[in-house]
């Protein structure tokens, strides 16, 4: 009796990647009942804005950013591996989302997995993450919903090159302009801080409510978000400086 060969048939998911906590658990949340079946949802805890991109390694990475105020978990290097190692595995054949504002470590996130994604597919599908920061429960998967349906189809090589000049430069922070991230000097806020600070007795003035002016002058100047224990950072170091 003759066998019948087996074929695999290869079922195509929609795999997801995101670089905030907040848009991750309200993806996760959203989509629960697809989780791990149909869809599959890749996040990268890091801040990619602060400090050097140049080694990319965890543990470099995880110093850069606690040399600067923002604490990591001892599983950062550990999840790092993972994530990067799981987005250079992902199948050509897979539908691949990335959720992702206008915010330099989401931009920067992006870029950095663009090398590892360009290699097998030349584009992904773009949402806008930013449209969910104040997006009300009951409305998520409604509004999750209509951000896929009209996805924005992304080229992966301007954003691959994107993150190899970012390495070039290797400077210890990145802001947004226009969309992408750019390389400037660790000091960018400090003329902000030091104005802050001249306007009355720096004394009476807390480091947070420094942080937190010069984190909405940001918003207002560039429209996205900067990391509030970065800035605290800075304030600090503005602040002894003068003393």
């Amino acid at each position: 009796m003759e066998k019948r060969k087996r074929h695999t048939v290869y079922k195509k998911r929609q795999v997801h990647l995101c670089f905030d906590a907040n848009i991750r658990g309200l993806l996760m949340q959203t989509y629960h009942a697809e989780m791990g079946r149909t869809m599959d949802l890749l996040f990268l805890d890091e801040d990619l804005s602060v400090g050097r991109l140049n080694p990319l390694t965890p543990s470099f990475r995880k110093r850069m950013l606690e040399e600067r105020g923002i604490l990591t978990e001892d599983s950062f290097c550990g999840e790092y591996r993972t994530f990067l190692r799981r987005i250079e595995g992902l199948s050509p054949e897979d539908s691949c989302y990335v959720w992702c504002s206008k915010d330099p470590y989401e931009l920067t996130g992006f870029a950095l997995a663009s090398t590892y994604l360009a290699s097998k597919r030349e584009q992904v599908l773009f949402c806008d993450s930013g449209l969910l920061q104040d997006v009300e429960p009951a409305r998520a998967r409604a509004v999750c919903d209509a951000l896929l349906s009209r996805a924005a189809v992304t080229s992966l090589r301007p954003w691959a090159a994107l993150w190899k000049r970012l390495q070039e430069e290797n400077t210890s922070l990145r802001i947004a302009v226009d969309g992408l991230p750019r390389s400037v000097p660790e000091t960018f806020f400090d003329p902000w801080i030091q104005r802050l600070l001249a306007q009355e007795t720096p004394q009476e003035r807390d480091n947070f409510s420094i942080a937190i002016q010069v984190e909405e002058e940001y918003r207002t100047r560039f429209h996205g978000r900067m990391n509030i224990h970065f800035l605290l950072h800075r304030v600090d170091v503005v602040r002894r400086r003068e003393m």
